[in-house]
């Protein structure tokens, strides 16, 4: 947490308020459910940020939370997040130059916390390097950045952890990770996985979210959205989509013409990943990218994948997941829900004080029921 001083400062002790958990009780029945590892979110602000006495208590925090997961039954992953909160660490820094000085200090955190993994069951943790990498635009020359800023951070763990278990990132573009992109030579051992995410299409997993910095968007005009979504049905979401975003009261022209694209974004999204063939086509471009790099499917790591509760009818929300989770079972890839809390978003969990979890999303997961 952070107060509203310049430059950001972190209320110290961390995690201890309400609102960073982790409670026996929900371990046990994430186990019970049929779940066996935990992706374990870790924001960079606080830790890049800390002095040396502070670093040496979040890692002592770090520790206790991966052994209480350990010790629940559970695998862990220990996945590092870009925050855009703290101004003095901006995601894109993470990703576009080995030698910007936050990359040399998340360089030391990755070296620090495989040291610190390196103390537990080598077979039960992970380390994800960075989650969606961020830039302003994914081309040929962003891509070669990020391999090359991603290397030295792959190199930082090795030389800590050589037989740490590391997860690698392709680059993010509209939260679907895109594999082909990168050259896994330089960091292709048998201890590696290479993790990509699916919110494909993004219009329907995400319909009417809205940027509280935009309060006016393409999202505005989509919704009603369901899945699989058939050429009719999608010829009248848009039909209606378009006429309300021709009445629509926006002077800016800027902005409009910028809704405008995102609209013809949306639909042509919506055309290709609206159905279980296009889930499919997604996970078939993964695998023979796999195949063609000598990488086992089982390397791959489905990392995220997810849809709103809000705005989306249940039986469409559970289509999308059983499809995407079967798309990667049948291939051999292991996969990992987003996420545990948020019940106004894709949580798994109806609540911080609730003991139920969401059946559709239980269900289309193939668990157990337990509420």
């Amino acid at each position: 947490m952070m107060t509203s001083s310049t430059p950001p400062r972190y209320v110290w002790p961390p995690f201890t308020a309400e609102t960073h958990p982790l409670r026996p009780d929900d371990l046990a029945r994430l186990k019970t459910t049929g779940f066996d590892t935990i992706r374990l979110t870790v924001g960079l602000g606080i830790f890049l940020s800390a002095d040396a006495k502070q670093a040496t208590e979040l890692d002592e925090i770090v520790l206790d939370r991966l052994r209480r997961i350990l010790d629940a039954g559970l695998n862990v992953i220990l996945d590092f997040h870009p925050i855009s909160q703290d101004p003095r660490f901006p995601p894109q820094s993470f990703t576009e130059a080995a030698e910007d000085p936050n990359a040399a200090l998340l360089r030391q955190l990755e070296s620090r916390m495989a040291r610190l993994l390196s103390s537990l069951p080598k077979e039960r943790v992970a380390l994800e390097i960075l989650n969606e990498p961020a830039t302003k635009a994914w081309n040929k020359v962003s891509a070669s950045q990020w391999q090359e800023t991603q290397q030295s951070y792959f190199e930082a763990v090795r030389a800590a952890a050589p037989n740490l278990t590391v997860v690698l990132s392709g680059c993010c573009a509209c939260c679907n990770l895109d594999l082909m992109m990168i050259a896994p030579k330089a960091y292709n051992d048998a201890n590696t996985y290479y993790t990509f995410h699916v919110y494909a299409p993004h219009p329907f997993t995400h319909q009417l979210t809205k940027d509280p910095k935009q309060p006016i968007s393409a999202a505005n005009f989509i919704g009603a959205i369901s899945f699989p979504i058939s050429g009719e049905e999608l010829a009248e979401v848009e039909r209606r989509a378009r006429k309300d975003f021709t009445n629509a009261d926006i002077s800016d022209m800027k902005l409009r013409a910028q809704i405008a694209r995102d609209l013809d974004i949306a639909f042509k999204r919506l055309e290709a990943y609206g159905t279980a063939a296009g889930v499919e086509a997604i996970f078939d471009a993964q695998v023979e990218w796999a195949k063609k790099n000598s990488i086992a499917p089982q390397r791959l790591f489905l990392g995220e994948f997810g849809v709103q509760r809000p705005g989306v009818d249940p039986a469409s929300r559970r289509r999308w997941l059983e499809t995407v989770r079967s798309a990667s079972e049948k291939r051999g890839i292991p996969w990992s829900y987003w996420s545990f809390e948020g019940p106004q978003f894709m949580g798994l969990a109806l609540g911080k004080e609730s003991q139920h979890f969401d059946q559709v999303i239980i269900e289309a997961l193939g668990m157990k029921r337990t509420n």
